[in-house]
């Protein structure tokens, strides 16, 4: 498991771990701020990776810390063809 501290690049991080199948964990998210933890829009990042991956798990607690054991993209590429989703391969 690769442990990351901080928000920066919080949604690189969370892409990436799913593309390479690495399971990550992001400590410390804005633990110098007032209000310490995840914002809206980072959450619902993480519910959009939750919908688009399959098997993948999610822990969020309070203190700021998110735990990501990613799942595998749905669908995905096969010799040039776009498999499992409907998408213009002519590009």
């Amino acid at each position: 498991m690769l442990r990351f501290k901080g928000c920066q690049s919080f949604r690189l991080r969370l892409l990436l771990s799913t593309l390479c199948g690495k399971s990550i964990r992001i400590d410390d998210i804005r633990a110098n701020d007032p209000s310490p933890g995840l914002r809206d829009f980072e959450a619902s990042f993480l519910r959009l990776l939750e919908k688009l991956t399959n098997g993948c798990v999610v822990e969020i607690n309070e203190t700021g810390e998110v735990g990501w054991w990613g799942g595998r993209p749905l669908g995905g590429w096969v010799g040039g063809a776009c498999v499992g989703m409907s998408c213009m391969c002519s590009r």
